[in-house]
């Protein structure tokens, strides 16, 4: 390794965009799951989560012009395609190219099997997905190293039904994360990893969780990584799970379109400076309502 890995880099971490667009409410709606989430969309999440607070939030990337932007899904409210697009419309817009930036899915955006068994996710998201070459082909975990970044992404998206919002990771690839987080392409790297459900233990319920969290922490405890990065719950969360030397830090950031309070549910993003496999700095940034901007709390 050279100078590539030892220079210094940033990373901004947003989740939970949850966009909606009522233009995604269809009459064979009524058959799935999509009929309680717009239901819920309309009386409620819409005061919960505006796309305007998303821009404010993709303001922040387009002003810092980080290495590398890292989504850890839940991209949308309805697992709708037009919610999806209106997403990646939003990307376009950033002077950021799509090797530089990772967009993962979320249990939002597995709302009905079509999204993620039908592969419309990853054909919306294709710049955003791929695997440096050398690392097979497009198989979750994703692996795509920028500099001292070593971006390891997972899919816990699946569906499951009212009202359950499960994720899990499945053994295949559990079993290739563990293999890529000890490649030695990796070495002096910081290794991130994303995923959108918590992997820690005592923060999601029954309903909401990781179902293989334990099999995920065994890994993380024989081959350890710098940084687990997280969404779905829409708040600030910082931990640590052990690894094979040193404690591996987990960070869950709350939703990039949060508009009501209590301020725990204002919208929140992650600024990360990176050099090697050391995290220098760690900054959080809140939505200020007054403004309508983002600004680094204090």
């Amino acid at each position: 390794m050279g100078p590539e890995t030892d220079r210094e880099a940033t990373l901004i971490h947003i989740s939970d965009v949850h966009i909606f667009s009522a233009r995604s409410l269809r009459l064979r709606f009524l058959l799935d799951k999509r009929l309680l989430g717009g239901l819920n969309a309309l009386l409620r999440r819409r005061y919960m989560h505006s796309f305007d607070v998303t821009l404010a939030a993709l303001d922040v990337v387009r002003r810092l012009r980080p290495d590398h932007l890292l989504v850890t899904g839940d991209i949308t409210t309805l697992g709708a395609e037009v919610e999806l697009r209106r997403f990646r419309s939003a990307l376009e817009a950033l002077p950021l190219s799509p090797e530089e930036i990772t967009v993962l899915p979320g249990n939002h955006d597995a709302y009905v099997p079509a999204v993620i068994w039908g592969r419309l996710f990853e054909r919306i998201f294709a710049p955003y997905l791929g695997s440096d070459p050398g690392f097979g082909p497009v198989e979750w975990p994703l692996v795509r190293l920028r500099g001292p970044l070593a971006i390891l992404g997972c899919s816990t998206a699946r569906p499951c039904p009212p009202p359950l919002a499960v994720g899990a990771l499945g053994p295949a690839q559990l079993a290739r994360l563990e293999a890529a987080l000890g490649d030695p392409r990796l070495e002096r790297r910081c290794r991130v990893v994303g995923l959108h459900h918590p992997p820690q233990p005592g923060t999601a319920r029954w309903h909401n969780g990781l179902s293989d969290a334990r099999a995920f922490r065994r890994v993380l405890a024989r081959q350890g990584a710098e940084l687990v990065l997280h969404g779905h719950l829409h708040r600030r969360l910082a931990t640590t799970l052990p690894g094979p030397i040193s404690p591996v830090e987990v960070r869950g950031v709350g939703s990039a379109s949060g508009s009501s309070l209590p301020s725990h549910r204002l919208g929140h993003l992650y600024v990360f400076r990176i050099r090697g496999r050391e995290v220098l700095s760690e900054e959080s940034w809140v939505y200020d309502p007054g403004s309508g901007e983002f600004h680094e709390s204090r």
